[in-house]
């Protein structure tokens, strides 16, 4: 068993490096003195093994690099099915869980070997998150020759991939949300941001700003930058029912502002008892002709004078004391035709549409501790700015609007995070 470490291993394909570094260990097998390996990158994801190496890639051009490794070692992954896919050439030198062993010599990687980082990426502006305001920051990141590195996060396109029509959006009369996405990423990636699919665990400050200012630890790769924006977004909450799941898009939706005028001269129904829930059935009587507000309580939990302006709205009826047990739909189309809530008994409503509306939440999980945040984990940020309370780091988008929580909202702030971002580095 032979473990090498950076100082054996030689990566000389500069496009393969694309401004990486090798910084952890790799479990290596002693190959017979081979010392050269050619890995070949294919776009058909069932045909990309290059001999048994199982390198993966979903471009549409096949490239070649070259692994110049040292004295009678060799790398081998183990599986193409535990490499990540990935649109950047960074992405297809992860190492995975452990290495193929070499049958010859018997020798395997240790048990529980776990996927080490092999990558060391460095930049003048991290973007943490891939929604629409990591995009736009982006986007105007790199048109000011930032360089931004973008790591997408666990949902790559934030919110609006989980979404169908896009009708409020400025420039496209009607766009699938992922479809508008993908373009926001095509846009930023034809501008030179460099895009990873890599999500990011901890943050830090480095006490030695001679090189750079934070280090960024991902599942498999350690960023290093000068500043930082995070738009990492935030999440609705939803209720956890498979029905609820499989309908998402398609009558289920956690936005009236983005999806209640799909809904004119219909009944349907919000699920809640705060005031997004009570907001969002007071927006939504402008299209509706009926809007079911459910509550599993027998009083709300809004502020005084949202439940007068509800009360008061001869399109609202309050259902108190009920919890949603299923929804139910059609398949041919795809739509919601009703619920089915419970209190002492099961009862069937019939409701077109379903707005789940019993809060969001942030995901700022790992920046608590580094950045001020208020007491429902939403970034603070200075006003008329996306400064936080860090010098250097920034916040785009929802992960610091509890307000508004529209996409163009969220571009324009990545906008603004990307112009202070590079303000502060010029001063």
């Amino acid at each position: 068993m032979n473990l090498v470490t950076k100082s054996a291993i030689d990566f000389t394909a500069s496009a393969v490096l694309s401004g990486g570094e090798i910084v952890d260990d790799f479990c290596l097998i002693n190959d017979g003195g081979i010392g050269e390996i050619s890995y070949t990158l294919v776009s058909d994801i069932k045909k990309s093994i290059s001999r048994d190496y199982g390198v993966l890639y979903d471009d549409s051009i096949a490239l070649r690099a070259t692994f110049v490794i040292d004295d009678k070692f060799i790398v081998r992954h183990q599986s193409i099915n535990d490499l990540p896919l990935g649109r950047n050439i960074d992405e297809f030198v992860r190492i995975v869980d452990a290495i193929k062993h070499n049958e010859e010599h018997g020798e395997v990687c240790p048990a529980g070997w776990k996927k080490v980082k092999n990558y060391r990426f460095s930049t003048k502006v991290l973007i943490i998150g891939s929604g629409a305001a990591g995009y736009a920051a982006a986007i105007y990141a790199a048109r000011a020759n930032l360089e931004p590195i973008v790591v997408t996060g666990m949902q790559p396109g934030g919110q609006l991939t989980i979404t169908t029509d896009v009708e409020n959006y400025p420039g496209f009369v009607s766009i699938q949300g992922p479809e508008l996405m993908e373009q926001m990423r095509l846009h930023a990636e034809k501008v030179g941001a460099k895009i990873i699919d890599d999500e990011i665990k901890s943050v830090e400050q480095l006490e030695d700003f001679n090189e750079y200012r934070f280090r960024s630890s991902g599942n498999t790769n350690d960023y290093y930058s000068d500043a930082i924006i995070i738009a990492s977004g935030a999440q609705a909450k939803w209720l956890g029912l498979e029905s609820e799941k499989k309908f998402q898009g398609y009558g289920v939706s956690a936005c009236a502002t983005c999806d209640g005028a799909f809904f004119r001269n219909k009944v349907v129904a919000v699920i809640g008892g705060g005031n997004t829930a009570v907001e969002e059935a007071i927006f939504l009587t402008r299209f509706a002709k009926e809007v079911l507000l459910i509550h599993r309580r027998d009083k709300l939990r809004a502020e005084k004078v949202m439940q007068d302006r509800l009360f008061k709205n001869d399109k609202i009826k309050v259902i108190w004391n009920h919890t949603v047990e299923q929804i139910l739909g059609e398949e041919n189309p795809k739509k919601v035709t009703g619920i089915i809530v419970k209190s002492t008994e099961a009862q069937e409503l019939e409701v077109d549409g379903v707005f789940i509306a019993i809060g969001h939440a942030p995901n700022t999980g790992i920046f608590k501790g580094f950045v001020e945040m208020g007491e429902q984990g939403y970034i603070i940020t200075k006003p008329g700015t996306t400064l936080t309370s860090k010098a250097g780091v920034f916040a785009a988008g929802d992960v610091q609007d509890k307000v508004y929580r529209q996409a163009v909202v969220a571009a324009g702030t990545g906008c603004m995070a990307a112009l202070d971002a590079e303000k502060f580095l010029e001063s």
